[in-house]
């Protein structure tokens, strides 16, 4: 970005975080790229796709967001799309909080061992727990990721898109659960938070699955089911690390009014649709395959735990896509950055 936008970038990312009275810093890609750059010449391991060429082609949506998960000094970690908004409550008519709602779920704790059917027991304004549940499972576990949900624009898969051109997501429910232990979800990264210190190292989100060869050509190849895989690493290493998920509010506004045009949606689809189409049909052999993944008791955290799980996917789903091969080296690259940015601080 020149000079101007960067400035008026700055301006409205300060008028945003002013109100949590937090600093905010803008990051351009000549500064990523010294940052690279500097972690490159400092490690002894070369690896067949570079963090530059991860990150840097093109400095921008999913790639540009997980650059600044890599370098963040922060404990919670709180990241929106560009085309959201935040949600009003209904009642109200008031803007909701989606940050605050976001650190409030992260901070309380999670109850993976045992659903309780009112909700989530440790939120603020909860009844509790309902009769039934063991006592030795009411303190919970440390939650480290927070999943929140979208009105408007559903964030569909560009066939379900087609078939469903005037679906609205409308309904807003105010309420918390936590994702059983061994349950698997589909991540959004349009409206997600988490404890980078734990669970971090699970959340890049540009991987290509299912896309051409391209990044060792230096193009962009993020796929769109990269956030999904990012959400089944987490959620597998936070099972074996013995900590909770939680998804439901806070709901964020998905998409501009000009979106909602269902020609528009509809053609946006089909475009999609080419590209779409291997990584969906992917996801019927990439689920099994982390449903049955189990973890070694040697992984003690998440940064163990994402480089065995590449491991596996190098050895087990190579055969399956080509694009696996890929996917396995870029989290090796990857997980290698993490733990030499985090060795260091």
């Amino acid at each position: 970005m020149d000079e101007e936008e960067q400035d008026e970038q700055q301006k409205v990312l300060q008028n945003l975080l002013l109100f949590h009275e937090l600093n905010s810093e803008v990051v351009t890609k000549r500064d990523a790229e010294k940052f690279l750059e500097a972690l490159a010449a400092k490690s002894s391991k070369r690896h067949s796709i570079t963090l530059s060429s991860l990150l840097l082609n093109p400095f921008a949506g999913s790639a540009c967001r997980s650059f600044g998960f890599l370098v963040s000094k922060a404990r919670y970690v709180v990241s929106f799309l560009e085309d959201v908004v935040p949600a009003k409550d209904l009642g109200s008519g008031e803007l909701l909080d989606a940050v605050e709602q976001h650190l409030a779920n992260l901070r309380s704790k999670a109850t993976p061992y045992y659903f309780n059917t009112l909700y989530d027991p440790h939120r603020a304004d909860s009844v509790g727990f309902v009769r039934g549940y063991p006592f030795s499972l009411r303190l919970g576990v440390t939650t480290v990721m927070s999943h929140g949900l979208s009105l408007g624009l559903p964030d569909y898969d560009a066939p379900t898109a087609i078939v469903k051109p005037h679906e609205r997501t409308q309904r807003y429910v105010d309420a918390v659960v936590t994702i059983p232990k061994g349950s698997l979800f589909p991540l959004s990264g349009s409206n997600v938070a988490f404890d980078r210190r734990l669970i971090g190292p699970c959340m890049l989100l540009r991987l290509g699955i299912g896309g051409q060869d391209s990044l060792f050509s230096g193009s962009s190849s993020s796929t769109s089911v990269d956030d999904v895989w990012a959400g089944l690493c987490a959620k597998v290493v936070a099972d074996h690390l013995g900590f909770g998920v939680k998804t439901g509010v806070p709901y964020v506004w998905r998409g501009p009014d000009s979106s909602f045009s269902s020609n528009g949606a509809t053609a946006g689809a089909l475009a999609s649709l080419k590209t779409e189409f291997k990584p969906l049909l992917l996801l019927e052999d990439v689920v099994p395959f982390f449903q049955t993944l189990r973890l070694s008791k040697n992984a003690t955290n998440a940064e163990d735990c994402y480089a065995e799980i590449a491991r596996m996917v190098k050895g087990k789903l190579r055969g399956l896509d080509p694009s696996f091969e890929r996917v396995a080296a870029v989290m090796e690259t990857w997980a290698d950055a993490w733990k030499a940015i985090n060795s260091a601080v």
